[in-house]
């Protein structure tokens, strides 16, 4: 859990950082072991699918839309699970 990044955004999850690395690996791993491996046999959610793009302001005017770049928001668990795989 430690590739986790805290006080990050949930992505559109229920499921924040904080909560997982709350847990020891021993803990953890047997849970997402067995759920990653359902995912790989039958297919990941399909929320997974759908990125929430914030944009974020970098410098100049608010108003051109080069002065700002986009960040997207996954769910922890894609990113964990991206991780793994």
């Amino acid at each position: 859990m430690n590739i986790l990044k805290g006080e990050k955004s949930k992505g559109g999850s229920w499921i924040c950082a904080e909560l997982l690395k709350g847990y020891t690996d021993n803990q953890l791993a047997p849970v997402l072991t067995k759920l990653f491996n359902a995912f790989l046999r039958i297919g990941l959610p399909a929320s997974w699918n759908e990125l929430l793009l914030v944009p974020i302001h970098k410098k100049g005017s608010v108003e051109i839309a080069s002065n700002f770049r986009g960040i997207a928001l996954m769910p922890v668990l894609a990113k964990l699970f991206a991780r793994c795989v």
